[in-house]
Formats: structure tokens, C-alpha cells, sequence
């Protein structure tokens, strides 16, 4: 478990939007819909029931109806899933950090299939912040770089790395892109 730092501490106090209210530029939402404004943060984890499904060039690298969805202000959700559901022959460990103020540090994976690699497309925490004590060992996969599926939907990736899931139902605008940086 990792303890929060001074540095950390004063990093997750600078984000000027915390779900209370919404800012003028955020989309109000329609029937069905949910805003990415009215997302808490600190961001919340919460199950997430539908399938999941991952593919690299139409072989399932991930499949789960038990992942978890990480909501935060101004993102699309981050989606983790379990270690089990996970196809490992393919991921292999990049050598690079991956870390969040939020939740924890770990490590990007690349993707190896028929000699062919594919740079971080995925990553987990291995080392967490107490309150995403459930979330230690779980991976995101990267929409940008994978076919990502939300119950028969395809999904579409944030701006920038950040690696948020898009879908119909989720509305922004979501950081990522240049200016984004304090939302």
C-alpha cells in the first residue's frame, strides 16, 4: 500500500473541477446519458456489469462480465479488469511506470502476438493508494491501441494518453487534449 505524500497531496488539491459543479463548457446530458461532470473526484470505483471485451486484430486478449469502471471529473471511465480474465501469454512487461496520483504506481504491458509488438496497450497498479486496495493486480487496457467492446459496443479513446473508454452514453468534453491539463 503507498502512502500519500506531501507531493501527491498537493498535486490532487490543484485540479480546479471536483464533480460538485459543473463548468459552463461541460455538455448537458440527454435521456440515457451521463455526464463525465458529474463524476466525483476523488474518482470512484464502481462495478461495471456489462461485457467487457478486448481484441487485437479479432483475437479476444480480455473478456470479463467483472470489471470495474474508475470514474473521476472530466474523464471518460477507466476500465479494469480482473487478472483472470486476461489472456498474459500476450502481454509482456514494458519496463515503463505507470503511475496516478489517485490510484497507485505500476506498469505499462506491450502486446506480443506472431512476433508483432504493440507498445503499451495496457497497464496496472501494483502498488495502490489504500482506497483502491481492490483495484491492486487489475488492468486497463489502452482504447487507442486496442479494439475495446462495451457490451457490443466499440469504444473510442480519449484524447492524449490518458486512455479513458467513449462511448455513447458518456458525454464530455473530457480532458486530454491541449489546455485540459488543470480540469
Amino acid at each position: 500500500m503507498l502512502d500519500v505524500s506531501r507531493e501527491v497531496a498537493f498535486a490532487r488539491s490543484a485540479f480546479q473541477w471536483r464533480g460538485s459543479v459543473r463548468p459552463d463548457f461541460a455538455h448537458a446530458e440527454a435521456d440515457g446519458e451521463e455526464s463525465v461532470w458529474d463524476y466525483p473526484r476523488p474518482p470512484v470505483a464502481m462495478p461495471e456489469w456489462r461485457l467487457v471485451q478486448v481484441y487485437a486484430d479479432r483475437r479476444l486478449v480480455a473478456d470479463t462480465e467483472e470489471a470495474v469502471r474508475v470514474l473521476e471529473t472530466g474523464h471518460p471511465p477507466l476500465v479494469f479488469l480482473p487478472p483472470d480474465d486476461i489472456e498474459w501469454e500476450w502481454l509482456q512487461d514494458s519496463g515503463v511506470a505507470a503511475e496516478s496520483i489517485w490510484l497507485g504506481q505500476g506498469t505499462w504491458y506491450d502486446l506480443v502476438i506472431d512476433g508483432e509488438r504493440i507498445e503499451r496497450v495496457a497497464w496496472s497498479y501494483q502498488r495502490v493508494y489504500p482506497e483502491y486496495a481492490d483495484l491492486q493486480g487489475w488492468v486497463a487496457f489502452h482504447p487507442a491501441r486496442l479494439h475495446c467492446v462495451l457490451d457490443g459496443e466499440s469504444v473510442y479513446p480519449q484524447q492524449g494518453e490518458l486512455g479513458g473508454w467513449i462511448t455513447r452514453g458518456v458525454i464530455g468534453p473530457f480532458k486530454g487534449g491541449p489546455g485540459s491539463e488543470d480540469w
